[in-house]
């Protein structure tokens, strides 16, 4: 629980979506948004940046540092039987995910499908005419959905495929080292998003810089792989680990290279955690605001910062069907995924019976 709440914390520190929006409104100023408003405003101020960035870095490092050691504890306890609970012991979790998910969403899908926001539930007062405006061939919203929905399937294949490459290739390394690398490879997960987006325009925009990325789409899925690593790390990680060791050393003793091992052993097995990672890279790529409204090169807008700029320019309705259509692009890549791992374990699983017999 420990553990817990200080990744809860973590995450509200680099939070910039939420703050950015609601907080302009109320007067309320945090970290984050003070990093985007220092690169926003102009003259740009980048050593005010640089420093304010610093700063939210060194705390979102301390307490990821404090919460590092916690999350590797494993608490063992007998197993109970289960007990029998009444109905109402779900209105407590009913209640939290109608608040937390459902009431937004909702409100999202009435705002797209309104003629006027300020008519409210009136009959005459619907309309569909959002939609075919934000997916209208040569609109910014069919434009920012297509930018994201490439850089997002970009980065969970380089994602993924550089997990899963790193963590073969870690296997070799003696065990000090390798934790110490496998630590390093997740300290991203440490970085706000904010952060992260400065660090790359201080670097890439350097005098001298001999690619320059700046200013172009590439930079955008440079941050988002750095950003989601972590997440790829660790599903290749779980996947990683379904492989025997066996296998590997009998594959070597027979003269396979490691690369074939890689790809005719590990990769097979390892095959639905790889899947299940990638769709996870890219549901936050599609979602991902604070690197995004830094890095995004002129005239170019991705789904997130697209509904931003709708929103702050008062045009909320098709700011809205745009953030339905990705969310639903997003959820149909999670189910489709979903679907594909269970079909997958569950003809494992029934081959491992058949063998067993």
């Amino acid at each position: 629980m420990l553990a817990a709440t200080l990744l809860v914390f973590l995450a509200s520190t680099e939070e910039f979506g939420v703050p950015k929006v609601l907080g302009d409104m109320a007067g309320v100023q945090v970290l984050s948004v003070a990093v985007e408003q220092a690169l926003d405003v102009w003259p740009v101020n980048l050593p005010r940046a640089a420093g304010i960035g610093l700063l939210l870095g060194t705390l979102a490092l301390l307490i990821w540092l404090l919460a590092l050691p916690l999350t590797r504890m494993t608490a063992t306890s007998a197993q109970r039987r289960a007990v029998k609970t009444r109905r109402w012991c779900a209105l407590p979790p009913l209640l939290f995910a109608v608040i937390a998910t459902g009431l937004p969403l909702g409100a999202i899908g009435v705002t797209a499908l309104q003629k006027a926001v300020t008519n409210g539930l009136a009959s005459g007062n619907w309309t569909w005419k959002h939609f075919a405006q934000v997916l209208t061939p040569g609109d910014g919203g069919l434009a920012a959905l297509q930018t994201s929905i490439g850089l997002s399937v970009g980065t969970s294949v380089a994602g993924m495929a550089l997990a899963v490459t790193g963590l073969f290739i870690l296997q070799r390394f003696p065990e000090r080292t390798r934790r110490f690398l496998e630590v390093l490879g997740y300290a991203p997960q440490a970085i706000p998003g904010v952060v992260m987006a400065t660090g790359l325009i201080l670097f890439w925009n350097a005098p001298g810089n001999p690619l320059p990325i700046y200013g172009h789409v590439p930079i955008i899925g440079l941050a988002y792989l750095a950003l989601t690593l972590p997440y790829a790390l660790r599903y290749a990680a779980s996947g990683l680990q379904q492989v025997p060791v066996g296998l590997s050393q009998a594959a070597s003793v027979h003269g396979a290279r490691p690369p074939r091992v890689l790809t005719q052993i590990h990769l097979p097995l390892a095959w639905p955690h790889v899947l299940a990672g990638g769709a996870v890279l890219f549901a936050f790529c599609m979602r991902e605001l604070a690197a995004s409204i830094l890095l995004q090169p002129p005239g170019t807008q991705v789904i997130s910062t697209y509904v931003y700029a709708q929103f702050d320019q008062g045009n909320v309705n098709d700011g809205m069907a745009l953030a339905v259509v990705g969310i639903a692009s997003t959820l149909l890549v999670l189910i489709a995924v979903r679907g594909v791992v269970q079909g997958l374990s569950t003809t494992r699983s029934a081959e491992a019976s058949a063998s067993a017999k």
